[in-house]
């Protein structure tokens, strides 16, 4: 007798047989029995409510991985404008202190040039 070749009903499921431990329960004349058929709904709802329980847990998923994304998106853009504005600061800081000293030197060379052609002072030459 080949049991592969048979389906999962098959009449050749009976006690003592290989496949009697994984059979839905019959009864005396081969009908299924009710506990069986109660066995089979229940095994069919807990079949149903792991797939309802496995789409929930994806769509749970999807949605945690969709918000990091998009916090990770927020937090680069957030870095990206306040490295621009770190950058631009810096940039003017560094004109204005050389307008500063530029413009220091120039009244300092002035001022220099002013004290050496005082009246009553002598020219070096």
């Amino acid at each position: 007798m080949n049991l592969h070749s048979k389906g999962w009903n098959s009449n050749d499921t009976v006690r003592g047989s290989p496949r009697a431990s994984h059979a839905t329960p019959r009864t005396m004349s081969g009908n299924f029995s009710p506990a069986g058929r109660i066995g089979n709904a229940v095994t069919e709802l807990k079949i149903q409510a792991a797939f309802r329980g496995g789409v929930a847990v994806v769509i749970v998923v999807v949605v945690v991985v969709v918000i990091v994304v998009v916090v990770v998106v927020v937090v680069a853009a957030v870095a990206v404008v306040v490295v621009a504005v770190v950058v631009v600061v810096v940039v003017l800081v560094v004109v204005v202190v050389v307008v500063v000293v530029v413009v220091v030197v120039v009244v300092a060379f002035c001022e220099i040039k002013k004290l050496q052609y005082l009246p009553g002072r002598t020219q070096v030459q």
